[in-house]
């Protein structure tokens, strides 16, 4: 019987309890609501048999006589349980096998140093390494043969050459900071810290400058551009960020309770958004300066299943057993999912229309997707990259690459007639320098005469126009139109050459529009479009892939199917027959126009929805390609100093589809979830450093570390990705539980743990509980904070970063056993 019985009250007062066995083991925690998790510890080696979570439904565990699991059953006791298995080397205990619930296994071989040589995959395709005399890689190569090489310096990564032979080199100081990076054009990043390694200055290939500095405790006080434009922050006795004042002396404020939980946030122009918690710290109300609210339920497994939006109403949410979206039903109507027993989505039902189907090969790649008569076929190769793409009407696309993956050709055919093609061409620091072929119809913008800029980076005239703007930075007049926001920031109304309205639900997704005397309301699966609904039109169905690929508009004029680029913008639509009938043109920034049959398809540049107003609807922002620049900032800071930037002023090479966690949302979260728990401040910003330094550090960026980003590499499956990741998350949290035991250095196992799970809950991460793929070699560009990164903070509602902090909150709780002064 438990011998053990610890309550943990938080500063508000809701009590946690805790019961251990007579060797310290945890029998069962029941939560501040009263909802009780049992752990099913084995009476004579205590290793974890299950664990019954408060809707009943146990997780079992299997072990070997060494204590490795080997099976992990989910639903365990009921017939829908769905079992994954693992083997391991009996030299090193390595994983040397993984089996998913449908028998699909994949393989690891390792020399005799337990270093990993060998990855095959279930379609018997392999990935293999190799390393020098003291364990570093090496090498990588994939299943066709295609080599990256990597060399070091003193242990620390100093070059890394693609399969192409391009170069990049880093200089690292004598504790292992990256001090300079060169790419293969020969052009140097500079970075300089702090004697607490704080990065205080950056200096790009063309010497200009960022400064911050910090106050006593580590803060970062202020951040300062290449132009002298400064951003300050202030913080509390806590630590915490009360103030932030941008360049033009506006100034946005925080408030906080005794859990750290963020009660209250007032903007720049002096709109207060005041949130509410239940004594599990989750979101249950947000209300937006006294102009809307919303409303957050949960059930007892912690799901959200209800959101109410005072203004656009309620979206319900159901799940099956395995926490996987079952359906979702908003005002516009209801969406349902099925899943097979290893995860993958196999049908979509919107109501009133034939279901949508989906099936895989072996290597969990989507092989076919099928609605009735429509259907879209993919084909891959080794690496796992697409080859080619079969439309419903038959047309074929067939994509090429390089040694590199970069794509260099896509040919579009229907049967034996070409119906078009695009080649591209790369520098060595693999940007794009050429596209060409019969679609090749790049336009150009018009000359301005002149442009100003205030301290915000506001563009303040533009021509002969004069641009303005409110206290958030939120356009306000273009010199034609003027922009209304609400409380939210979200664009709300546009009046002058066109009249125009939106609205949008719980989840910040655009559900309504009308512009002029059309109004149109939205269906969502996620974040992508599945129906465009008017009153005085039969609904348009869309029928999609990824996020932001279409591959067929039906309306009442008949069925379109979509040819798209590299940057998934449309460069045509071709009719039922294959028959190409409306064609696009774009500058590199966006701008647009067609010809040939007039249509009502709205899905253009790089994939994203261009309404009559001329602006791009971007989800979390709105984008003018005349301007070339979104029309209000990042939400949460974005990347670089100029925070109305569309790809760091990079359209050729990137798209921005909705947003990626980067350097500063983690380090927020970090700071958000530990200062209440009263870590000291080095410790947090140690941990911060230590999570930065994951996602800029290049060999963490190898496609085999993709899932070390809750990713997957090109030819992984996701439950091979997901099971690296999660034996990654625990051996790491291992390390660090014997580092913190014996006073070494438990710091960067933990945070290297923490940047994992924060990864987790991003939406380019994860798509349906899914890893998305890692595309590219180590691309600064990409990834973290640098300028002209894809990363930014767009979408953070309260209840995912609640999600988030609870994770981290578990986790330091676990490993120090300081409970006491954490809100859980």
């Amino acid at each position: 019987s438990p011998i053990a019985l610890t309550t943990v009250t938080d500063p508000l007062g809701h009590k946690t309890t805790y019961h251990f066995n007579p060797q310290g083991f945890l029998l069962d925690v029941t939560d501040a609501l009263g909802r009780k998790t049992v752990y099913n510890v084995d009476a004579g080696t205590n290793q974890l048999l299950g664990v019954t979570d408060p809707l009943g439904r146990t997780t079992a565990y299997a072990y070997d006589p060494q204590g490795n699991v080997t099976r992990i059953t989910r639903l365990a006791g009921t017939p829908n349980a769905v079992t994954t298995s693992f083997t391991y080397d009996p030299a090193f205990n390595h994983v040397a096998s993984i089996t998913d619930p449908l028998g699909h296994a994949t393989s690891f071989e390792y020399d005799a140093a337990g270093d990993l040589l060998n990855v095959t995959a279930p379609l018997n395709v392999q990935t293999s390494f190799a390393y020098d005399d003291v364990g570093e890689m090496v090498s990588a190569s994939d299943p066709l043969g295609n080599t990256a090489r990597f060399a070091y310096v003193s242990g620390a990564l100093s070059r890394v050459t693609d399969p192409l032979a391009r170069a990049t080199t880093y200089v690292t100081d004598a504790v292992g900071r990256v001090t300079s990076i060169r790419n293969p054009l020969g052009q140097t990043t500079q970075l300089q810290y702090s004697p607490l390694n704080q990065v205080m200055r950056i200096t790009d290939p063309e010497t200009n400058q960022t400064s911050l500095s910090y106050d006593e405790n580590g803060n970062l006080t202020s951040v300062t551009d290449a132009l002298g434009h400064t951003t300050a922050y202030t913080y509390d006795s806590m630590d915490r960020l009360t103030t932030r004042t941008d360049p033009l002396t506006h100034a946005e404020s925080y408030q906080y309770d005794q859990d750290g939980n963020v009660t209250q946030f007032t903007d720049r122009r002096g709109k207060v958004t005041a949130y509410s918690y239940d004594a599990l710290h989750r979101g249950t109300l947000a209300n937006f300066g006294g102009e809307s609210s919303v409303e957050y339920s949960y059930d007892a497994a912690s799901r959200l299943v209800q959101a109410v939006d005072s203004i656009t109403g309620t979206i319900a949410r159901g799940y099956d057993g395995l926490d996987r979206l079952a359906s979702e039903t908003t005002p516009q109507g209801t969406v349902s999912y099925a899943y097979d027993t290893a995860g993958r989505r196999t049908s979509m039902r919107v109501s009133g229309q034939p279901a949508v189907d989906y099936s895989y090969d072996s290597d969990n790649r989507v092989t076919l997707i099928t609605q009735e008569t429509s259907s879209v076929a993919f084909t891959y190769d080794t690496a796992g990259r697409r080859t080619s793409l079969t439309l419903p009407n038959g047309v074929l696309v067939a994509y090429a690459y390089d040694a590199a993956s970069q794509l260099t050709g896509i040919n579009y055919q229907l049967g034996n007639t070409s119906l078009g093609n695009l080649t591209y061409s790369y520098d060595l620091a693999g940007r794009r320098t050429s596209v060409d072929g019969s679609f090749a119809r790049t336009g150009l913008p018009a000359a301005v005469a002149n442009a100003s800029h205030n301290a915000g980076n506001q563009l303040t005239q533009f021509g002969p126009s004069n641009l303005a703007y409110d206290a958030n930075g939120n356009l306000t007049s273009d010199g034609v139109n003027t922009y209304a926001w609400n409380a939210r920031n979200q664009l709300s109304a546009i009046s002058g050459s066109i009249t125009a309205t939106f609205q949008y639900d719980a989840f910040g997704r655009r559900v309504s529009k009308s512009i002029g005397n059309g109004a149109t309301n939205y269906l969502y699966d996620d974040r992508n479009t599945l129906q465009e609904i008017s009153e005085t039109i039969a609904p348009v169905n869309l029928l999609s892939g990824g996020i932001d690929e279409v591959f067929q508009r039906t309306d009442s004029s008949g069925a379109w199917s979509f040819l798209t680029d590299a940057l998934g913008s449309t460069v045509a639509l071709t009719d039922s027959t294959g028959t190409l009938q409306t064609q696009y043109m774009f500058d590199p920034f966006g701008n647009t126009s067609a010809s040939g049959t007039a249509t009502t398809n709205s899905f253009a540049y790089t994939g994203r929805e261009l309404d009559a107003a001329g602006l791009y609807f971007y989800r979390a922002r709105y984008y003018s390609p005349s301007l070339g620049r979104f029309i209000s900032e990042d939400p949460l800071e974005g990347n670089d100093a100029n925070r109305y930037g569309y790809v760091g002023n990079n359209p050729i090479n990137g798209r921005d589809p909705l947003g990626l966690w980067g350097t500063i949302p983690h380090n927020n979260l970090i700071w958000n979830a530990l200062k209440p728990c009263g870590v000291d401040n080095n410790t947090i910003h140690q941990f911060q450093q230590i999570s930065e330094a994951f996602d800029t550090s290049w060999d963490s960026q190898l496609p085999i570390n993709a899932y070390k980003h809750s990713m997957r590499s090109k030819g992984q499956s996701p439950q091979d990705a997901i099971y690296a990741r999660n034996m990654f998350i625990a051996d790491s949290l291992a390390s660090a539980g014997r580092e913190y035991e014996r006073g070494g250095d438990w710091q960067t196992p933990f945070a290297q743990a923490l940047h994992t799970l924060m990864d987790m809950t991003s939406p380019m991460h994860m798509e349906n509980g899914v890893p998305l793929i890692w595309p590219d070699l180590p691309n600064a560009a990409q990834h973290g904070d640098w300028n002209g990164s894809g990363e930014n903070w767009a979408h953070m509602t309260p209840a995912l970063e609640q999600q988030n902090i609870d994770m981290i909150r578990g986790a330091y709780q676990s490993l120090t056993k300081k409970k006491c002064a954490c809100p859980k």
